[in-house]
């Protein structure tokens, strides 16, 4: 009877489940990674003489696991995770995933494979290939620090510093208060670099604790009690920016309760003083025009008398 055991690999552990030709499960084995983890797994698979190891992932996650049986003599075959996801999601309706779940599931899908991937021994090819892989890794992680370190370099420095000089640069610069490094170099300031600074310092006084003869719970409460202390006065400095800015006038100063002179004008109230002429002359004109309206109102009242 041909078994199929599907294998469901994880770092820190292994679980494998047999099923037969009908896609019975046979039994199921929980194997922590480890030096030891093939022997278990192959004394745990003596009672099927007929195998074949069906690993989910095997170029990925179940890789040494995979070669490892493959070179004790074991028959693998290399199950697409995606194969699995569609075994289980047609069994039970749901992709929720399960560590015995998905053992069976790998175990199915390699029994309904057509074309089944077999796993090959690596020969010196693939090991030249892991090694330059390995080296490009190192060369990219190599460019990926410098860059940062430039970066880094720019905001302490205007225009940065060449990399082979950095070390040197960094131990003279060793800000001693909370304002950026740089504003005591060529260069401003800028949040980010305020709050590494402040970082920095914050950590050197960390130190200067301990070197006091503090405990890290001690050390770590004097810093506590130092950031509380500056927060406390940026708040209060603007609470009581808020109550001036509240409490003041029309024209933005406190007190200012004046009128606009455009609202407290009044049209009788000549624009000019009674001694100017011009209002000499008004008045005049209005005194005259008012004795010719009451002559002809009473020579009007004669004729109708009459």
């Amino acid at each position: 009877m041909t078994v199929m055991i599907g294998v469901d690999p994880h770092k820190g552990s292994h679980t494998a489940v047999a099923a037969d030709e009908r896609e019975a499960k046979l039994d199921e084995v929980r194997v922590r990674s480890g030096p030891r983890q093939l022997e278990r797994l192959l004394q745990w698979a003596q009672r099927f003489p007929e195998r074949t190891w069906a690993i989910e992932n095997a170029t990925g996650l179940g890789y040494l696991l995979a070669q490892q049986l493959v070179a004790a003599g074991e028959r693998v075959i290399d199950v697409q995770p995606k194969l699995a996801a569609r075994v289980r999601l047609l069994a039970t309706e749901s992709i929720n995933k399960n560590d015995a779940h998905d053992a069976y599931s790998v175990a199915i899908a390699a029994l309904r494979a057509k074309t089944p991937r077999m796993v090959r021994a690596e020969d010196h090819a693939a090991v030249m290939k892991l090694w330059s892989k390995r080296h490009r890794d190192l060369a990219r992680h190599r460019n990926r620090i410098a860059c940062r370190l430039h970066s880094l370099l720019c905001e302490l420095v205007a225009g940065g510093v060449p990399t082979r000089s950095a070390p040197k640069k960094l131990s003279v610069c060793s800000p001693t208060s909370t304002l950026p490094a740089r504003s005591r170099l060529p260069g401003s300031s800028s949040p980010r670099s305020c709050s590494t600074t402040f970082a920095a310092s914050t950590c050197r006084s960390y130190d200067r604790k301990i070197a006091q003869g503090k405990t890290p719970k001690e050390a770590l409460r004097a810093l506590k009690r130092r950031v509380s202390d500056a927060l406390y006065a940026r708040m209060g400095a603007d609470a009581r920016r808020a109550a001036r800015q509240a409490t003041a006038g029309p024209g933005g100063q406190p007190g200012n309760d004046s009128v606009a002179s455009a609202a407290g004008s009044h049209p009788e109230t000549p624009a000019l003083r009674p001694s100017h002429s011009r209002t000499r002359k008004q008045a005049t004109t209005n005194r005259s025009s008012s004795r010719r309206v009451a002559s002809r109102f009473g020579a009007a009242s004669t004729r109708r008398t009459a």
